[in-house]
Formats: C-alpha cells, sequence, structure tokens
C-alpha cells in the first residue's frame, strides 16, 4: 500500500471531525495512512483559539454544526487545557497492539463528545476498555517515557511537511492542512493513480473528491 501522514491533535475538534470522516473511507481507498501525534515546539507562534475569545466561539459554533449534519453529538470539554501528552503516549502504545484507530477515534469522543479530560486516569481507563486493552498497560504508557520518546520519533517529519496546525495531510510530499481540506488531500490521492476525480472546471461547488 501507498503510506500518508496524518498529523493530529487530541486538542482539535477538527482533528477529530477528520479523523471521523477518513475512518470510514480508509479501506475503500486502500491507503496506508501513518497517524502521528502532532508535537510542536515551544518557540513556534501558532495561533491559539482559546487565547482569542471570538476565535474559540465560532470554532465551537462552527464544529457544532458539523457535527449536527454529521450526526454526531458534541460537547465542550470541561478541562480546555487537558495534558495531551499522556492521551498519545497512550495512543502510541494502542497503536503497537493494532488498535490505533480505536484509540484515536475513542479518545477523540471522549473529549469531544462527552467533555472528558482526556488526561484523567479514570477516562484514560474507560478509554483503554472500550477499545479492548488492558487498562493497567494503557496507564503506564501514558507516562512511559519510551512512549514519549517513540512520539517524538514519529513526529519527525514535521518540519520537513512544514507542518504548522493540525489536522494536517501529506501525500508524496503534498499538504493539505484542515478538515475542509481532508476532499482535496483525498482527490490527490486518487488522481495520482490515474482514477477519476470531478471536473471543477464544469462546476466549481462540486464536491473535489467526489
Amino acid at each position: 500500500m501507498d503510506t500518508a501522514r496524518f498529523y493530529f491533535s487530541f486538542r482539535s475538534p477538527y482533528s477529530w471531525l477528520a479523523a471521523e470522516r477518513l475512518a470510514g473511507i480508509r479501506a475503500e481507498l486502500e491507503l496506508d495512512i501513518s497517524l502521528i501525534p502532532a508535537r510542536f515546539s515551544a518557540s513556534r507562534n501558532f495561533t491559539d483559539p482559546v487565547r482569542n475569545p471570538r476565535k474559540f466561539a465560532y470554532l465551537l459554533k462552527d464544529v457544532a454544526r458539523q457535527c449536527e449534519a454529521m450526526g454526531l453529538e458534541f460537547s465542550t470539554p470541561a478541562d480546555i487545557g487537558s495534558d495531551f501528552s499522556r492521551p498519545s503516549n497512550a495512543f502510541l502504545f494502542a497503536e503497537t497492539r493494532g488498535r490505533a484507530w480505536e484509540s484515536l477515534l475513542a479518545t477523540c469522543r471522549a473529549r469531544w463528545q462527552r467533555g472528558a479530560d482526556i488526561s484523567d486516569d479514570a477516562v484514560l481507563a474507560e478509554i483503554a476498555r472500550e477499545i479492548a486493552i488492558d487498562p493497567v498497560d494503557y496507564l503506564a504508557a501514558a507516562d512511559d517515557t519510551a512512549m514519549s520518546a517513540l512520539r517524538d520519533e514519529r513526529a519527525r517529519h514535521i518540519d520537513a511537511d512544514g507542518v504548522f496546525g493540525v489536522p494536517f495531510f501529506v501525500w508524496r510530499d503534498e499538504p493539505f492542512w484542515g478538515n475542509d481540506r481532508l476532499d482535496w488531500f483525498l482527490r490527490a490521492v486518487r488522481r495520482s493513480r490515474a482514477q477519476a476525480v470531478p471536473d471543477l472546471t464544469a462546476d466549481r461547488f462540486a464536491n473535489p473528491f467526489r
């Protein structure tokens, strides 16, 4: 299979929405997708919607309407500033057990559908049981320095790929940023395989993917 890279963060509701959409179609694509918890250096200066009340209010409304359209429940997390290193480490452990997509979706849903603090032991243990992993092992992995090192290793392409936000997709060195660019990422995958894609010169409002 060809391999694409999907950078995500449990902090981002748009990462969750992209994961929900992509999970439903990845088998059809016959595409191997490397799931990478994004880890940016402290020196990066990215716009933080939490520090911009207007942007944060817009984000919540925007995600809510997308969830309504997709038939997904949505809740604002009680703890916006969770420790995302712990669920990211636990996710990487789940990946070693062949449960990467299950962990990604279960963790996102815990945060964005139930409003749970995904750095909390009880929440992580609940996620582990949901995806059929021993909670003791899952919690140990959350604080395992080896998992933190693995997280750094998995993110080794972040600079070369030009990642500056999430969700971020890379296909054959071509970058796509945002849940609203997922269709364009999928379009690029299809075009690279000489598969038909919509003619946007005929209909500029058509879905670019299908």
